[in-house]
Parts: C-alpha cells; structure tokens; sequence
C-alpha cells in the first residue's frame, strides 16, 4: 500500500489509494424510458461561485428549496464551507455552527425523514465518521447509535422505494470497504445481502425512480477502472450486463433525471499511473437496461470528483467543479469553478 498526502495549510492529511500501484483493496465488512426533448449542456455565468472546488459534497434539499455544496479541496487547502446554488447563482452561507473541512464527503436528501444528511469524509487527520443533518440555516451533529467506520468516496444515494438512504463502500485511507448500510432518520443499520460489488470508492450512484432501482456505477477497488453495473432493490445487490457499458473509470459524477427518466453519468477519470493524468468528457444515459452514450452539442470541460445534481425547480441536471488534471502520485489536482446545467433546449 502506498502512502500519500496533501499538504493543507500547515495541516498534513493523508490519502491512501490502493490503485496507485494496482495493488489489492481489503474488503470490509425494465424497458427503455419515454422518448424526451434532447438535452444539452449549458454554461452558466452566476455572478458570485465558490471558487474551485474539487472532491465536494452536493445534494438537492427539497424540504428549504435549496442545492446545498459543502466542503472540497480548493487545490491547495480543505475547505468547510457551505454555498447554496439558487437557481441563478451561488450565495455562500453563514452557518452558526458546521462540521470540520474535509473532502470526499457523502451527502444526500432523505425524503422521508425531509433531512440532507452528511456524514464522514476525509479530514485534516484523516477519514472521518461523522454524521450531520442541514437546518436549513446551520448543521446540527447528530449522535446515532450506530454508525459505518469512518471513511470517504462511498456511494451514498436515497432508494426512494423503500425511503431510506443507502451507502455503499468507501475507504478509510487503509482499507476499502463493501459493506451495505442504510438510514433509518435517527440511525444507522448495517446490511446483510446475499450478494454485493467488491470493495471500492469513487462509483458513480443514482436512484432510478422509474424501475425502482438504485443504479452503481465503476470505481476503484479490486482494480482502477471499474466498468461493472450493480442494482441495489432494497435487500440485495445485482451485478447486471448491458449491451453497452461506459468505459471504466473512477470519480465520475451520476444523478438522476425524472425529466428524461434517465440516470445521467458525466466524466470521471481513468487512472493510467503516468502524470499529468487528464479527465474525460464523456456523457452517458441509464435507461434501466442499458446504457447509452449522449451527443449533446456542447459539453463541460473534462473533469472528476465534481457534482451533477438534478434540480426539480429549472428541471435540469446541475453541474460544478470537480477536477480536470491529477498532477501527481499524491492525486494533487486541478479543480475547476464553473456552472453548467443539463436541460432541454
């Protein structure tokens, strides 16, 4: 296993990534959709944005109305803060109280229990166990009784058909995970499926509302480069075989577009070990069965370890950040600061 860092601030804080030499990560514990206008990919120009953000936290909280970004990595230093997209532009918020920096973070809209919840992440010291819920004007940290070990780059998703939200894997900087938990509103309860994807982090999640499925996408685990498509139906997972697969790839960004009845897959990196290592561009759809590669006339600049979040109130995907060149062994990257959205024309 190799050992690698970042330097922040005066703070040293390490990753640990098992596909940096190929080498083995431990584990731990329907039919196509209806035809939809074609879509494209916009760029915004909002008056105020955060700044370049990589490795960040995003997630539509349905209850306040607002797309909710947390954390990051600016290129140098791990960030805390917290900016609401409103539609237009960015606003930074003043939370009286927020959880530490970090990176990796896993955020997601629980729509039963109406709470965007946080949890871990890689911190200053390193992975993080924490869970927090937004306000909608602060974070408050909760205290549940059980909890995943700390870690960052899970798949982190709400399974809307049995109203819970499910994560997935993870790494802690020294072993990858392939547990299952899933969040009751107050607590975590780990899993038990008959089967489950190996250990990794950096999949791609999203939940299909139309086959009730929640989809999972690549990442690095056994290997880098994932390819492979999991469904999880609430009690098991489900390795499929689509006609047609994206290639593999790790930190991809993947929501889900009700507009479309699509999930929508954007980017990510393939790791080839030789430096500067450049993202991709790529645009793919889930239809259920099978994936399909878009042609939208325009595209966001190569990146991964951005966010794409669908936003109910402009019907579109929102797109920020994320990093478009791994510089180094250390994965020091080059995040980007720009807006873009996928809509219909």
């Amino acid at each position: 296993m190799t050992r690698v860092g970042f330097g922040t601030s005066g703070r040293h804080r390490t990753r640990w990534l098992s596909i940096v030499l190929g080498s083995v990560m431990a584990s731990a514990v329907g039919g196509p959709a209806l035809a939809a206008a074609p879509h494209d990919w916009v760029h915004r120009h909002p008056a105020t944005h955060p700044g370049v953000h990589g490795y960040q936290s995003m997630a539509y909280d349905a209850q306040h109305h607002q797309m909710i970004m947390f954390g990051g990595y600016d290129g140098a230093n791990l960030l805390n803060e917290t900016w609401n997209w409103t539609g237009s532009t960015w606003k930074k918020l003043s939370p009286a109280k927020r959880p530490s920096i970090r990176d990796s973070a896993l955020m997601a809209y629980d729509a039963t229990h109406h709470q965007l919840i946080l949890f871990g992440g890689a911190g200053a010291s390193g992975a993080l166990g924490d869970t927090w819920r937004w306000t909608g004007t602060t974070w408050t940290k909760l205290t549940p009784a059980h909890h995943p070990a700390a870690r960052w780059g899970s798949a982190f998703v709400y399974d809307g058909a049995h109203h819970k939200l499910v994560l997935f894997g993870g790494f802690d900087g020294v072993n990858g995970f392939a547990d299952t938990w899933t969040w009751s509103g107050s607590d975590w309860r780990l899993r038990s499926p008959h089967h489950h994807p190996d250990s990794r982090a950096g999949a791609g999640i999203a939940y299909d509302s139309v086959h009730q499925r929640v989809v999972l996408f690549g990442g690095y685990g056994l290997a880098p480069n994932l390819a492979d498509t999991w469904l999880w139906d609430g009690s098991d997972w489900t390795l499929v075989t689509p006609a047609h697969s994206p290639p593999g790839r790790i930190g991809s960004q993947l929501t889900y577009d009700p507009v479309i009845k699509r999930a929508l897959l954007f980017g990510g990196l393939v790791y080839t070990g030789v430096f500067p290592m450049a993202a991709m561009a790529d645009t793919w759809t889930w239809n259920g069965t099978d994936w399909k590669m878009a042609t939208p006339a325009h595209s966001p600049p190569a990146r991964a370890y951005g966010r794409v979040v669908y936003d109910p109130r402009s019907s579109s995907d929102v797109a920020f950040g994320g990093v478009g060149t791994v510089t180094d062994l250390s994965f020091n990257a080059v995040p980007r600061s720009d807006t873009w959205v996928y809509k219909a024309p």
